[in-house]
């Protein structure tokens, strides 16, 4: 049922019909399935595989219809499908504060109204620093600001974060200053607002407290699920040493969460109905902690999990640990089916899949008789198991793979209960009975514990060599990666002639998938890159890589080229005056303006703002094409497409994107 309703979803991805072509595709099944039930009853005969088909078919269908009405800019009612002009009063209302950038401060906000009509959907907001206060969640505001497409990925390789808003059904964009909007209210009305209230709340009362800013960041990680005002700095230590799932509230917080309401609640269990008593307590514990972290998608699927947990262990009964993770995905995407798209659902859906299905092989080979040596070795094969799911979406999503995990989390894991029930007893306390003396002891204990884990793993992070970065990965070595870690499963437990014939078919599968890549990215490419004020140019050649710069270091805009494409060598070059790609000649015409009259180039590069005359450039040349990078004046570049099109000549500015010409 889960897998035909998770391919319902993808087919509703792709396809994008609207709510009716699903409606119609959905009664015919319904009606089919309805009969066939009729018949069977009434001859006794139990389902077929036709029942059984037609039954998988409806859940997919299922999934698609669900998935299109829950997807905002299907509706009659979405913003987007209003106008969208500077002479229309739009009310907002904030819903969620995001991580800053250097320029702007980020939130997310639910369009209300147009023109007074009732609208739904969700916008960013730009907010524009040093020029007006922050908002608060549930602050409602008016203004006349025009939405705004959001920008794809302008780079081959580069991380696209128009895909990654539309996965959270967010699709357009607005700049607010001073001059452009009015707070109408900041009044809290809603859950967000309640739970931004409360933490707030907290945080004024913790830096009463002497937490440091890097401190403070990881309380509210650990307990709050509040990850943005986290440095780069500590970010990156924790991602490379492989402790990063510490920072993303998941399954491992909500275990010690239910843990400790587990412990406090079993004098309960001795009263009459104490098990059901304890069953509601736990679940309304859980969800109102779900509700403090902000309902982020790791916390509902674990807290959805755990829930179901929490039900059969109270009520004695015994449960398949694979049926309840299963479960909670299908309760989840029926509320949440964007989700599933979620890098965070399935890094840690595909971790605790790893968990229940390897941990008690690995823990089965060695049985240690000390306990501290037995915690330590259940840490361990806890932190491997995860890694055989992990890492392959590792290195598709963020390319890397940190070697030391084993030791961080060997270090950390065994703390983390003891730091994360500390942080909840700082947090009560605070609310409660702040700056009292036991107040101030349990937050300086605090403070010295998160200290010392940030310097541990600070350390850990500081060994490069164990660091394994830049790492190529495509689509279907993912898939292929991850059905070799399945069949490998498989061999492990129930090692017969059939299970050797998968593994070795889910190795060649993993070997025809890295050929594969290696003859789809064998092609030679010649590539100009857009990059503001600077000059960025690349020539492929198979799996080698010629940079072309004025900085002649590695930069990121290259880095993502050469691992998404898959390329092993990379050499930097200045840029020259004359290029050739596949008998095209290439003229490059800097800041000096000057370039050979009897030239006959296929393309024009312009770069560093020349001050040439257009039109006698395009006569003199007659190339097949100009392109403008990021380092010319914009004022310039529109003149220069004017003229161009004048003239019929393509022009191209890296704006709109790269400009590439390939051998395919």
């Amino acid at each position: 049922m889960t897998l035909s309703f998770i391919t319902g979803i993808l087919l509703a991805r792709s396809l994008e019909l609207d709510i009716w072509a699903w409606v119609y595709i959905s009664i015919p099944l319904i009606t089919m399935l309805g009969l066939l039930v009729l018949i069977f009853n009434k001859i006794g005969k139990s389902t077929t595989s036709l029942f059984t088909g037609i039954a998988f078919l409806l859940f997919i269908s299922i999934g698609a219809l669900n998935y299109t009405l829950q997807t905002a800019s299907k509706h009659h009612s979405h913003y987007s499908s209003k106008s969208n002009s500077e002479s229309s009063f739009k009310i907002l209302r904030i819903t969620q504060k995001l991580k800053d950038n250097k320029f702007y401060s980020k939130y997310y906000a639910d369009v209300l109204s147009m023109d007074e009509k009732e609208t739904s959907g969700t916008v960013l907001i730009q907010l524009k620093k040093d020029s007006v206060k922050p908002l608060v969640t549930d602050a409602v505001v008016i203004t006349k600001s025009a939405f705004s497409d959001i920008q794809s990925a302008v780079n081959p390789g580069q991380f696209d974060y128009k895909t990654y808003l539309k996965n959270k059904g967010v699709y357009h964009q607005m700049y607010l200053e001073n001059s452009n909007y009015k707070v109408l209210t900041q009044e809290t009305t809603t859950f967000n607002g309640l739970n931004g209230r409360l933490i707030q709340t907290i945080n004024s009362k913790l830096k009463n407290y002497r937490f440091s800013p890097d401190e403070l960041a990881i309380i509210n990680a650990l307990v709050l699920g509040q990850k943005q005002d986290i440095s780069s700095e500590i970010y990156d230590s924790y991602t490379d040493s492989g402790a990063i799932h510490i920072l993303a509230v998941s399954g491992l917080h909500v275990g010690i969460i239910l843990l400790i309401i587990t412990f406090i609640l079993k004098p309960l269990k001795q009263i009459k109905h104490g098990n059901l008593i304890v069953i509601l307590c736990s679940i309304i514990l859980l969800w109102l902690y779900a509700f403090l972290t902000g309902f982020s998608p790791s916390v509902i699927r674990a807290t959805a999990m755990f829930t179901l947990v929490s039900i059969a262990i109270n009520l004695k009964r015994k449960t398949n640990t694979y049926n309840t993770l299963i479960g909670s995905i299908l309760i989840i995407l029926i509320f949440q089916p964007q989700f599933l798209f979620d890098v965070g659902f399935q890094l840690s859906y595909v971790a605790v899949f790893s968990i229940v299905a390897f941990q008690p092989l690995i823990a089965n080979l060695w049985h240690p008789k000390y306990k501290l040596t037995n915690l330590y070795w259940q840490t361990f094969t806890v932190t491997l198991s995860a890694q055989f799911g992990i890492i392959p979406l590792s290195v598709y999503y963020f390319h890397q793979i940190p070697g030391l995990f084993w030791l961080s989390n060997l270090i950390i894991i065994p703390l983390l209960p003891l730091i994360l029930g500390l942080a909840i007893l700082v947090i009560v306390l605070v609310l409660s009975f702040d700056k009292s003396i036991l107040t101030t002891f349990f937050a300086s204990t605090l403070s010295y514990s998160i200290y010392g884990m940030n310097y541990l793993l600070r350390w850990i992070s500081s060994l490069e060599s164990f660091i394994f970065k830049e790492l190529s990965f495509s689509s279907f070595n993912l898939i292929a990666s991850l059905l070799f870690v399945l069949s490998l499963y498989f061999l492990w437990k129930y090692f017969s002639a059939k299970t050797i014939i998968c593994s070795l078919s889910a190795i060649i599968l993993l070997q025809c998938s890295f050929m594969l890549t290696k003859i789809h990215t064998a092609s030679n490419e010649f590539v100009i890159f857009h990059r503001s004020k600077h000059r960025l140019m690349s020539l492929k050649n198979n799996n080698r890589l010629t940079v072309y710069t004025d900085n002649l270091i590695p930069n990121y805009i290259s880095t993502n080229y050469k691992v998404n494409k898959h390329i092993n060598t990379v050499s930097y070059k200045p840029i020259p005056n004359i290029l050739s790609f596949e008998n095209k000649i290439i003229l490059v015409i800097d800041s000096t303006g000057l370039y050979p009259k009897s030239l006959k180039p296929d393309y024009v590069i312009l770069t560093q703002s020349p001050k040439i005359n257009i039109n006698r450039l395009i006569d003199q040349l007659k190339p097949q094409g100009i392109i403008s990078d990021g380092s010319n004046y914009k004022s310039y570049v529109r003149d220069w497409n004017l003229t161009a099109q004048n003239k019929k000549v393509l022009f191209h500015t890296t704006e709109k994107g790269a400009f590439i010409l390939s051998s395919e």
